[in-house]
């Protein structure tokens, strides 16, 4: 996962702004006001071999698109990344689902 992330790091056009637009502390204070709230934070994961992993790294917003320069080199990095770590002709991408709720002023 820490190889994947530098990946979409160094080739994502503007995948640091993508990750700091997650909401924070700030932002949840903002949206729930005085109001308490709670937080649960499920795993997840999901299982790829590479054509897979190919695929959704394509996906994604913030990835060059086939015409551009960088995006050969990119394919290249994930290949080396996958055959590096796959078991079985698969890899485990894990996340973290975080959930926050409470009561929003003025709502009943």
């Amino acid at each position: 996962m820490r190889e994947y992330e530098d990946l979409l790091r160094k080739f994502g056009t503007d995948y640091a702004s993508v990750k700091e637009s997650y909401p924070n502390e700030q932002h949840l204070r903002d949206f729930f006001g005085s109001n308490p709230y709670n937080s649960h934070e499920l795993p997840n994961f999901q299982e790829f071999d590479f054509d897979g992993v190919a695929g959704r790294l394509r996906s994604s917003s913030f990835i060059p698109t086939p015409d551009a320069p960088n995006f050969a080199p990119m394919m290249e990095e994930c290949q080396r990344i996958f055959t590096e770590y796959n078991q079985d002709g698969h890899v485990r991408l894990e996340y973290s689902t975080h959930i926050y709720f409470g009561h929003l002023a003025g709502a009943r």
